[in-house]
């Protein structure tokens, strides 16, 4: 079984998609069984608005889990785990205000050290335990630091190790009673029964506290871990900062496959035998454990190669559909344009220009008028032909002005590629303004 989870109080990132995708792969490859996580612990909306909609978007990228969880169903039962833990001396109640633990934290930063709980709270004796809560002071629940240096083994990047002032005395439940998504993960982890987990490379001191909750609640099952580093833009910051650039969102609108996507997002940190390829192909390379546990960059130019080459090998009557079209003829034309339009978006414009009225000079529309009102040609040849004995131009000076009748630019594939795939439209595409 193997694991990723998903936030749930916004929207899917390149980040998550990217775990997920290599989960998906993963499992596929180990036939074994793929879970997901629904971090829930600070929904703001409607229980279910926001989980469809990234069940949906998995399902646009053929991620489709076995199992769903959300932390939040746990709430009970890691309560009472969490109590039991402090019970067992493993745990305490932790009174200090907010107002403390900032004041601590800021007085850390001021000297340049790593923030550390004082253990204020860890040192109360039973009697004056008693006293505060009397009081009816609101109090979280941490738990104790561990007595050694916890190390695991990540997939990604090799032996891990975190001393315990690093792992530190930390919160279990919040003061509302809240689960920490530390503690969440912990116990679901425990419920399900995971034997192995995909993770943000932000996230291995986390790991390490899971591991050390764990412990402490006597589980002993070995579950692995990877980690995957952010994704980095091309100046080496985090994509994360240009969602207007690198969000899922916008790549989808900018119009690229989903196909492409994939192919991008798992090629990251890896070395792929070929630069093409698509999910199925890659479940007979993919190597979880050779991934690199260095960030690598996203580059857009790359992804428009990608997808020129996904769009390139796409069925010409299914590319049509895209652009409401059901002709194979129009699916081959679009590819034409390829090499000045990667993506559909781009693609779509070329297209709306060829079947849009043109701007015409009086040639044009002299053009436009003979080839409505004449016979229909096989070939562009004979078309040309046709023109030139009726419009009294040469061919030398047809060629201009049926480039920017057809395509409604002046550059672009010539007239005579475009022919084939639009003679039975032409009438249509040869439309002048009024």
């Amino acid at each position: 079984m193997l694991r990723f989870t998903l936030p749930t109080d916004r929207v899917m990132d390149l980040d998550d998609l990217r775990i997920a995708l290599v989960a998906a792969v993963t499992v596929r490859q180990q036939k074994s069984e793929l879970l997901l996580y629904f971090d829930d612990l600070h929904r703001t909306h409607h229980p279910q608005s926001s989980d469809e909609e990234q069940k949906l978007i998995l399902e646009k990228f053929a991620v489709t889990p076995d199992r769903i969880l959300h932390y939040g169903d746990q709430l009970h039962r890691a309560q009472q785990l969490a109590l039991r833990l402090v019970e067992e001396g493993k745990a305490f109640l932790c009174f200090c205000s907010a107002e403390k633990l900032r004041e601590e934290r800021e007085a850390a930063e001021a000297s340049g050290r790593p923030y550390r709980y004082s253990g204020h709270c860890a040192q109360l004796s039973r009697e004056e335990l008693q006293k505060i809560k009397a009081g009816g002071v609101p109090f979280t629940v941490r738990i104790r630091k561990p007595k050694e240096a916890i190390r695991f083994h990540d997939l990604c990047g090799g032996e891990l190790l975190f001393e315990p002032e690093e792992i530190d005395h930390f919160v279990l439940l919040r003061s509302d009673g809240t689960l920490t998504e530390t503690f969440a993960a912990a116990c679901c982890d425990i419920f399900s029964g995971t034997k192995s987990a995909v993770l943000k490379a932000d996230e291995r001191l986390q790991t390490a506290r899971s591991i050390h909750i764990q412990r402490a609640l006597g589980y002993r099952e070995t579950i692995r871990y990877a980690h995957l580093p952010p994704i980095l833009d091309t100046e080496g910051g985090k994509i994360a900062h240009h969602p207007e650039r690198y969000s899922l969102k916008a790549l989808l609108e900018a119009g690229f496959l989903p196909d492409a996507i994939i192919n991008a997002l798992l090629s990251l940190g890896g070395t792929p035998p070929r630069e093409i390829f698509t999910l199925p192909e890659a479940l007979e390379w993919f190597d979880l454990c050779h991934l690199s546990p260095e960030a690598a960059p996203l580059d857009l130019q790359r992804l428009e190669r990608i997808n020129r080459e996904h769009l390139r090998r796409m069925d010409d009557l299914t590319l049509s559909r895209l652009f409401r079209f059901a002709d194979a003829d129009i699916g081959r034309m679009a590819k034409l344009y390829l090499n000045e339009a990667p993506t559909l978006s781009k693609l779509e414009k070329r297209i709306a220009k060829i079947f849009a009225p043109k701007s015409c000079d009086e040639k044009m529309r002299r053009l436009s008028r003979l080839i409505i009102e004449g016979p229909a040609f096989d070939r562009y040849e004979d078309l040309l032909s046709y023109l030139s004995e009726h419009s009294g131009l040469d061919s030398e000076a047809l060629g201009p002005l049926m480039q920017r009748l057809m395509s409604g630019a002046s550059q672009g594939p010539a007239p005579a590629q475009l022919y084939p795939h639009l003679k039975s439209y032409i009438t249509e595409v040869v439309r002048c303004q009024p």
